[in-house]
């Protein structure tokens, strides 16, 4: 990514013609925003809708939900896109689920291990302020990425002992985009001879393949993975073919229960967090979250 404009990437994709309603647009009075979208739903092959705000977010759900004619509206997104429209929903009075309904938060009731392959500074905060409050933390090195089976035994029982031991355990790959690790992470791929834009896949799957086998020694009973790619990669090693959402934690980054051929990986709490995702104290929330379902 060179910019911030995503019109200009897809325009390498695609042949259509990309229109957008800005923020500026999504702020105006309720019929004139409504009359804006709706002109430009019809002059452009796709359009892009922006957001910078609760507020924006709550518009966007309204004008996804009145669209201007019956005919099938086809939506791409994040989960902003069901945030919008539950936003839309609440505010019209059609009953949403409430998860608080269901469970409640308290008392410290396990550990957690976490696993990060994200760069992002939001993640960077994270880890740092969960190994400010008790969390361990441990850098993976690069030599787990190559196929030094010896090394990667010695790794995973230095990580089970501490997880039986009661501690809360984060693995990652890096601090922040500015990492010196990571120039050297490339270089090492790089004398391997994979090519660069097979990195993400390469180290996903190696964190992949190292989840698996730290669950499979020993079962714990909540599970974080930090990083988009990361978290895909990893969940397709560890065998998990559905989820179910428990908790919100928080936008984007919820809480869910896992359902897996693999008996040390099914019905395990499941958090997957965007690089991007989360509040500073994202990890802790999950560490204190006490799953008591009530009655």
């Amino acid at each position: 990514m060179n910019g911030a404009d995503l019109r200009n990437h897809l325009r390498k994709q695609l042949e259509a013609d990309i229109g957008l309603m800005d923020i500026n647009e999504l702020s105006q009075d309720g019929e004139n925003v409504k009359e804006q979208y709706f002109k430009k739903i019809q002059s452009h092959d796709i359009l892009l809708l922006d957001a910078l705000n609760h507020e924006n977010m709550r518009v966007i759900g309204r004008l996804l939900w009145e669209k201007p004619n019956k005919s099938t509206q086809f939506v791409v997104g994040s989960s902003g896109v069901e945030y919008a429209l539950a936003s839309c929903w609440r505010d019209i009075g059609i009953p949403t689920l409430n998860f608080s309904n269901f469970y409640r938060s308290g008392t410290i009731r396990e550990n957690v291990l976490v696993v990060s392959g994200s760069c992002s500074m939001i993640t960077h905060q994270q880890i740092a302020n969960a190994l400010s409050n008790g969390f361990h933390g441990i850098r993976i090195p690069i030599h787990l990425f190559t196929n030094n089976q010896q090394y990667l035994k010695s790794f995973i029982e230095e990580v089970v002992e501490l997880l039986i031991g009661g501690k809360s355990v984060i693995l990652y790959t890096a601090l922040g985009s500015r990492d010196g690790s990571i120039g050297v992470t490339r270089e090492h791929l790089n004398a391997l001879g994979i090519q660069p834009r097979e990195y993400g896949h390469f180290i996903g799957k190696q964190l992949g393949i190292l989840t698996n086998e730290i669950m499979n020694k020993c079962r714990i009973g909540r599970l974080v993975l930090a990083g988009g790619d990361t978290s895909g990669f990893i969940t397709k090693e560890l065998g998990i073919y559905g989820l179910e959402m428990i908790h919100q934690v928080s936008p984007g980054a919820p809480l869910c229960r896992t359902y897996s051929d693999n008996r040390h990986t099914d019905q395990i709490e499941l958090a997957l967090k965007g690089g991007q995702l989360g509040g500073k104290n994202y990890f802790e929330d999950l560490l204190k979250l006490n799953m008591i379902r009530k009655c």
